[in-house]
């Protein structure tokens, strides 16, 4: 998402990410459903960490997002950790289709469930994923706000629309967020509320932390992540949606 991972997103989602087993679980559930020995696109990969753990799945990962600073995330992470399987395109996917049709396409918490299925239907010759949040509210906010964009149910009521046939399953994981000190526990949740920044305050921020001593960070906002995985066929979506 083109200006969304600047440098706070970016650390906020690499501390999760290698302190949480969230991408290693969700990418055992995709994983297990692909075809051995195929090419998988990660659409809109942000930094990249279902990519690196795709890869122990598939024979090659094409990890596609269009911000530039996401994408220098996820090179960086694949010469640390000797992922040679792996190709980072920075883009726009729709305007760079593979030379051969993907194997298999997942869209991760990808804006826009038409957009997405006009890119599959393009680009894909097998099984598509489509990970999607399954959670009604907003999860670091300090008063109740309902989700407006697009959820498991509204991706369901899609498919179910256009007469795509479809798997769908839903998951709890945990996905928590390590924190450095009260200060960037403040800043982590003033950037993922929707609320003023005014309303982080100290009460709200103790109540939403717990005591974490490890590598460096002192708490963490423990959460367990509503997801829903929905598996349908490229060739299943239909011309011109």
């Amino acid at each position: 998402m083109k200006g969304f991972w600047d440098a706070d997103a970016l650390r906020f989602m690499t501390d999760a990410a290698e302190h949480t087993p969230y991408y290693r679980e969700l990418a055992a559930i995709i994983g297990g459903q692909l075809a051995p020995g195929g090419h998988v696109c990660d659409a809109g990969c942000g930094p990249g960490y279902l990519a690196l753990e795709l890869a122990r799945y598939a024979r090659r990962v094409t990890a596609v997002d269009i911000s530039p600073e996401a994408a220098d995330v996820l090179r960086r992470s694949c010469g640390l950790r000797g992922a040679r399987n792996i190709d980072v395109r920075c883009g726009d996917i729709a305007s760079i289709p593979p030379q051969e049709p993907y194997d298999a396409m997942v869209f991760c918490f990808f804006a826009g469930g038409e957009d997405g299925l006009r890119i599959a239907r393009a680009q894909c010759r097998g099984d598509v994923f489509i990970v999607t949040r399954n959670y009604p509210a907003h999860r670091f906010s300090v008063r109740h706000h309902a989700m407006e964009r697009r959820g498991y149910a509204d991706s369901c009521r899609l498919l179910d629309g256009l007469g795509v046939p479809y798997e769908g399953k839903t998951y709890a994981l945990d996905f928590s967020q390590p924190l450095r000190s009260m200060e960037d526990a403040r800043r982590f949740f003033a950037r993922y509320s929707v609320d003023d920044a005014s309303e982080i305050t100290d009460a709200f921020l103790r109540g939403r932390l717990s005591p974490y001593d490890k590598d460096g960070f002192a708490y963490i906002a423990e959460h367990v992540r509503g997801i829903g995985v929905i598996r349908l066929r490229a060739e299943d979506i239909p011309e011109g949606i």
